[in-house]
């Protein structure tokens, strides 16, 4: 069935995206195609599959939306209290595997009991030109809220410098 159901799913979906060719950059303009339709398919349908899982587990647990705001600065660290509430602060283990650049986002999902819905947390960012690291923290709730996102905005404030008439001013 998936032979008959996959050319008119490509269709629909993407009508150019199985058929792409490129030119190789020789003078007789050979044509030569990227990837069968079969391995086509089977990619697209995997990428349908965990857009479907990640949508349906936000719906079901809630999901921790992080946008990095900044300019300058990669968010290299995520970091959440695991000490028990009253206790001395204790930092879990990196939940970043891959550094947030600016102006890009990631979720988690929020897979916490009760005693998480108010839990302390750290990001640690770096400049991208002079390497200077920054550690921010604050609260967040990571328990599980169905049908509920939370958004955090991380975002530094750099000051600018502007020089008019010989007087420098910062705004």
């Amino acid at each position: 069935m998936l032979k008959y159901l996959a050319p008119a799913l490509l269709a629909m979906v993407a009508p150019n995206y199985c058929f792409a060719q490129t030119s190789e950059a020789s003078g007789a303009g050979k044509i030569t195609s990227i990837g069968t339709p079969h391995d086509t398919i089977a990619s697209m349908l995997l990428e349908m599959n965990v857009a479907q899982r990640t949508r349906d587990n936000c719906w079901n647990l809630g999901c921790l939306v992080i946008v990095n705001e900044t300019k300058g600065y990669d968010v290299i660290a995520f970091y959440v209290d695991m000490a028990k509430p009253g206790g001395k602060t204790k930092w879990g283990p990196n939940q970043f595997q891959l550094a947030l650049s600016p102006r890009s986002m990631t979720l988690k999902f929020k897979t916490g009991g009760p005693s998480t819905c108010d839990q302390p947390i750290r990001f640690v960012l770096r400049h991208q030109k002079t390497k200077e690291k920054i550690e921010l923290d604050g609260t967040a709730s990571l328990c599980t809220t169905p049908h509920q996102d939370a958004v955090i905005h991380v975002k530094v404030l750099e000051p600018n410098v502007i020089i008019e008439d010989g007087a420098a001013s910062s705004s």
